[in-house]
């Protein structure tokens, strides 16, 4: 895709073609970057794919599936309306991904990649886009040139290994490509309330008219007010409800109030068919989300910092959203990287109030920050709301509601439970422990397997 279609006049752009190192050519196409003598990033895109850029002196790299840049040698001459080839040398091949920081305490583990959660990047970007977008949109072709490396090589050393494990068995039947499903709305917790215990609550009542999920075709889903919303779909002796999010431009709430809706198809995995969901407001959005459930941590860490850096003009810039402001927010509570948290989930609960995980991921980060008394009035809240979108907000949820009741009946501390609190506390505790045993450990978003009845 060329960039000359941007506000400038097209006569005012001339493009450059990298032509990607001939040893990677079998992995298709490759991040590539523009820089100025200076080394600014005036222009990013893919190898093959023209990248429009003022006339100038440039640099360009390609950036090899490890994430290493790889100089094209030569400073390439850009002249208006023409396009220029920038040719990459051979050379050794990269050496392997640098190793992630150790998760803190308490912190779920990497999702197992999928190549099938990668949206397909767009093949270049506007000149001069914001720091922010630039990284998103570099990060998300390196992620996924990471992902199809460790899938296509990573293997290879462990086919020796397991060279006398036993024939394993035939692959199973093509997944299928459409089901039929059923819409969940109500209160998520007080249905498991009703009956304290139970693996079979009177979920029924809940479920409106079924509809057919594709893996092609995105079905929009609204958001209605101050209700739980599952997808419902049969998945063998279970039913697999799986939390709907929603999002909308952070930039426009005001202007748009009703614009709340997400678009979900059918995907497969190792545990069955699932239900993904994607916002129609961003492609960056997905990007993060898409990071998250393919455990390349280093990527999104980054993002995640630098959209929080930048405050309230990253959370109300053009794309910004609702769905990739939470998700950056869980990435860097998970990384420990508290600096601006609190600000920029204050700042998000004000421009979504109905978003039901801002009470527990600023619980947590309140906790780990010290300020208990705080942490626990919001966590009282959190207990008493909706069903997080994300796997991980049910767990700091559960982890917080055992710490606090076991301090409150062990010790003598400011930050107890009321008194008169502690019955809503210990229920809450009974409700967690049980949903937790059915929750899907290899989703992101939150998703049970509920036993049928």
């Amino acid at each position: 895709m060329d960039l000359r279609s941007g506000k400038r006049a097209v006569s005012e752009f001339g493009t450059i073609t990298c032509d990607g190192p001939a040893a990677e050519r079998s992995l298709g196409p490759l991040p590539v970057k523009v820089r100025t003598p200076d080394g600014e990033i005036i222009g990013v895109g893919v190898s093959g794919s023209p990248i429009g850029v003022p006339p100038g002196l440039y640099f360009v790299s390609v950036v090899t599936p490890d994430g290493r840049e790889r100089s094209c040698g030569e400073t390439v001459t850009v002249t208006a309306g023409a396009d220029t080839i920038s040719r990459t040398p051979a050379g050794r091949a990269p050496a392997p991904p640098r190793a992630l920081a150790p998760a803190p305490v308490g912190a779920a583990a990497p999702e197992p990649a999928s190549a099938s959660a990668l949206a397909p990047a767009s093949a270049s970007a506007p000149a001069r886009i914001p720091h922010g977008q630039q990284l998103i949109r570099e990060a998300v072709r390196i992620a996924a040139k990471q992902i199809y490396n460790r899938m296509t090589r990573g293997f290879v050393a462990a086919e020796s290994v397991m060279a006398d494990a036993p024939t394993p068995p035939p692959p199973a039947a093509p997944a299928p490509t459409t089901e039929t499903v059923r819409l969940w709305q109500g209160n998520w917790f007080a249905a498991w309330d009703a009956v304290p215990g139970s693996r079979h609550p009177a979920l029924e009542a809940g479920l409106g008219e079924t509809f057919i999920l594709s893996q092609d075709q995105p079905t929009q889903i609204a958001r209605i007010a101050d209700c739980d919303q599952l997808v419902a779909q049969p998945i063998g002796a279970c039913v697999r409800y799986s939390v709907v999010p929603f999002d909308e431009c952070t930039a426009c709430v005001d202007d748009t109030p009703g614009t709340k809706d997400i678009a979900a198809n059918l995907a497969s995995g190792p545990a069955g068919s699932f239900v993904r969901f994607r916002s129609t407001v961003t492609e960056e959005a997905n990007t993060l989300l898409s990071f998250v459930e393919n455990g390349v941590l280093t990527e999104m860490w980054t993002v995640s910092e630098d959209m929080v850096n930048q405050g309230e003009r990253a959370m109300l810039s053009p794309g910004g959203s609702v769905l990739r402001a939470v998700t950056g927010a869980y990435v860097l509570l998970r990384a420990n990287e508290l600096s601006g948290l609190d600000a920029w989930l204050t700042s998000l609960g004000r421009l979504s109030p109905a978003l039901p995980d801002i009470p527990i991921l600023r619980a947590e980060l309140l906790a780990r920050l010290g300020q208990h008394e705080d942490a626990l009035a919001l966590l009282q809240t959190a207990i008493g709301g909706r069903c997080p979108w994300f796997r991980s907000g049910l767990s700091y949820m559960l982890e917080r509601v055992r710490l606090y009741i076991d301090v409150s009946a062990n010790s003598e501390v400011d930050f107890a439970i009321a008194r008169a609190d502690l019955p809503q506390f210990i229920a809450a505790r009974e409700r967690l422990d049980t949903l937790m045993r059915m929750l899907v450990r290899s989703r992101t978003l939150t998703t049970f397997d509920v036993p049928a009845e």
